[in-house]
């Protein structure tokens, strides 16, 4: 289904933007249509909002041009950066139904979004240097890696961190899957914008 947007320039969408919204960046650099068509997805870049008071919201990232992970002021991203940005908002609560043997029942449980939590966990990863080495793994192994390795979800230590597999990462780490079956070491951007716990919102532009 073809996503109807709506278009909002930066200082419109600033104060609509809520702690942990997903950013999905279009980008133009020159690396971004590699991106784009090695993970068959409009999206080259992935970051996350987060507000370090009521009047500065910040980005958090894993970017190559940043050397790896950073956070940067919300206005000087966007007045230096050309391209389109689609803002996602993670559903309230995450939803894990679990056949129990005893009773023969599917038991739900509720993951209440720990928002803060996940860009705390996200800001303790920047300084740490972007991970060119998982690249290289995406790139060269992908169709050596076995299945087990691709879809296994469960949380452990993230390893070479990239913009997307980072986010996936956090929101993990606080029980938080955005997609299932689907090892956050191997999460693309591509990958994240498939989650049904992320809606779309607008565009910034």
């Amino acid at each position: 289904m073809t996503m109807n947007k709506i278009y909002l320039p930066p200082k419109e969408a600033k104060p609509l933007i809520k702690e942990c919204d997903v950013l999905f960046v279009s980008g133009v650099e020159w690396f971004s249509p590699l991106v784009k068509w090695w993970t068959k997805s409009q999206y080259s870049h992935v970051a996350l909002a987060s507000w370090a008071n009521q009047d500065i919201l910040e980005i958090i990232e894993f970017h190559a041009a940043r050397g790896g992970g950073a956070t940067i002021n919300f206005d000087t991203h966007f007045t230096k950066y050309s391209g389109n940005v689609d803002v996602f908002r993670p559903d309230t609560q995450y939803q894990d139904r679990v056949f129990n043997p005893i009773t023969k029942e599917v038991d739900t449980h509720f993951v209440p979004l720990a928002n803060r939590a996940i860009t705390n966990d996200m800001r303790a990863l920047t300084g740490i240097p972007y991970g060119y080495m998982r690249l290289l793994k995406m790139f060269t192994e992908l169709f050596s890696t076995s299945v087990e390795d691709l879809t296994k979800d469960n949380e452990r230590a993230i390893i070479y961190p990239v913009c997307s597999t980072a986010i996936a990462y956090c929101f993990e780490k606080n029980g938080f899957l955005l997609l299932r079956h689907r090892n956050y070491e191997w999460m693309t951007p591509g990958d994240l914008a498939m989650s049904p716990t992320l809606n779309y919102l607008f565009t910034i532009t």
